[in-house]
């Protein structure tokens, strides 16, 4: 709520129907409406242009975290993970078939203990992994934890709260980066 009220925001914003009860929900959309923000509801059926989005069956919170692979017009993937923990990672692996891969991984709750599963890491098929987070958070994320499963997975890891803004182009293991993703 706070971001749509203090910056300009385009486009639509995609709401997961599975949280219009959590806590906070009305204040965004309250939000989205004073900002004449379209909403739009995010389900299984309906995702953004370009993107495939499955939601969890868990209560709202952050185990509620839709998975949502979205295409660049260059044809690169990327996953989308949102606050999901392992409980749901695991749901989400026991129950798409086939499992959705990527070229990138966006690394769920900001490298949280309790996230990015060492199967679950596997199957996204990724190579590099994208960690937005606050320097000198109050949580400790990323954890060393999480960092340890991305290395021992063979990830290239890129974080916000080292680097800054993160801006990923193109990416090819052989040659490098080569087109803007």
């Amino acid at each position: 709520a706070s971001l749509l009220s203090r910056h300009p925001v385009t486009g639509s914003l995609w709401f997961p129907e599975s949280a219009l009860g959590a806590k906070g929900a009305s204040e965004v959309l309250l939000a989205a409406e004073r900002a004449a923000l379209p909403v739009r509801f995010l389900s299984n059926l309906n995702s953004p242009p370009g993107w495939n989005c499955w939601l969890s069956p868990f209560a709202p919170g952050n185990e509620s975290s839709p998975l949502c692979l979205a295409q660049t017009r260059g044809g690169k993937k990327i996953l989308l993970t949102g606050d999901m923990g392992q409980r749901t990672e695991r749901w989400f692996l026991e129950s798409l078939h086939p499992f959705p891969t990527a070229d990138v991984l966006k690394v769920a709750h900001h490298g949280s203990r309790k996230s990015s599963s060492l199967d679950f890491l596997h199957a996204s098929g990724a190579k590099l992994a994208l960690i937005g987070v606050g320097k000198r958070n109050r949580y400790g994320h990323p954890t060393a934890e999480a960092i340890a499963r991305l290395k021992e997975s063979g990830f290239k890891v890129r974080r916000t709260d080292v680097e800054g803004t993160v801006s990923v182009y193109g990416f090819d293991l052989l040659t490098g980066f080569t087109e803007e993703i």
